[in-house]
Formats: structure tokens, C-alpha cells, sequence
């Protein structure tokens, strides 16, 4: 059998080094650490342990308030900006 993934509207910031200050704005301290590196990283507490967000990668809430790092490449391929709204 074949599925589709249903459409689903996430919060993602992308990581550029120096803008961890916004990302724990945005999604709260919980969960994520900054180290200043080099190189830079932010590391987030996951439901599968902790994961690595080097700069260029994004830090994406999922649906249930879940954060979690993406790749670059998976993100675009994956993700486009939502309408207005959404």
C-alpha cells in the first residue's frame, strides 16, 4: 500500500550561528542548549535523546510542541512557506 503525509503547518527557524538568542525566544529555553563552538551548535533535548543542530540546519516545532533539528536539504525539499494565516 502506498500513504500520503497529510499537511501540517510547523514553526521553523533556520540556525545561522549567531541567532540562538531568537530560537530560544521563539521556542523557550526547555530543551535547547547553545555552545558558543566553534564551530556554533544548538543542541535539543528530542524524544529520541539529544540531537545537534550545526549552523545552516533548522530547529522546527512539530505539531505536539515537539522541537527537533532538520537539515537543510530535508527542509526545503520537505517544507514551503505557508499562506498567510496558517
Amino acid at each position: 500500500m502506498k500513504y500520503t503525509a497529510r499537511p501540517v503547518t510547523i514553526e521553523a527557524i533556520q540556525f545561522n550561528g549567531v541567532n540562538a538568542a531568537d530560537i530560544i525566544a521563539a521556542f523557550g529555553q526547555r530543551g535547547l542548549r547553545f555552545t558558543a563552538g566553534p564551530p556554533p551548535s544548538i543542541t535539543i533535548s528530542t524524544l529520541e535523546g539529544a540531537m545537534l543542530a550545526p549552523v545552516g540546519w533548522w530547529v522546527i516545532r512539530g505539531t505536539a510542541g515537539e522541537l527537533y533539528p532538520c537539515a537543510p536539504a530535508v527542509f526545503t525539499h520537505k517544507y514551503r512557506p505557508a499562506a498567510a494565516g496558517a
